[in-house]
């Protein structure tokens, strides 16, 4: 009798377990489902702030792009700091736009320099404005090359 009630209590105490593993796996899926729900959610408010913003920036270019400047047609020079010295640099204007950009003079490390006195001319010739992207690590002569362009135009 004594190893029939201890059976019964085993197999109670099994039961018990098996149910409560049950419940608490059942219980966590239901937790998970609910940060699931508020994580696509948070996500999904997110792309749309993202795409509202998309929406702004493209108007706004759109916005700048339609008042472009227009200058007097001719060749002008300016010059600014760059890194280590004065940036010169040579500016063509013809039929009001900014038809070419050489940068004539500067000292600043050419291992530094080479890259933004090839691109940044390049770059305010097709933008037709020097509100462009400075080269990652030569921020400072790329910022001189703008500036002397702005110089130079004014």
């Amino acid at each position: 009798m004594k190893n029939k009630m201890m059976g019964f209590i085993g197999f109670i105490v099994a039961i018990v377990l098996i149910g409560n593993f049950y419940y608490l796996n059942n219980f966590r899926s239901y937790i998970a489902s609910f940060n699931l729900k508020d994580t696509v959610k948070k996500i999904e408010d997110l792309e749309k702030k993202n795409n509202d913003l998309n929406k702004k920036i493209e108007s706004l270019e759109a916005s700048v792009g339609s008042s472009e400047k227009s200058y007097k047609d001719g060749e002008y020079t300016g010059e600014a700091k760059g890194f280590k010295s004065t940036i010169k640099v040579k500016v063509n204007v013809k039929d009001s736009k900014i038809s070419d950009v050489k940068v004539i003079s500067h000292d600043d490390t050419p291992s530094y320099a080479n890259k933004p006195v090839e691109e940044i001319p390049k770059l305010i010739v097709d933008k037709q404005s020097t509100n462009v992207d400075v080269v990652s690590g030569a921020t400072i002569t790329s910022n001189g090359i703008k500036d002397a362009v702005n110089n130079a135009l004014k």
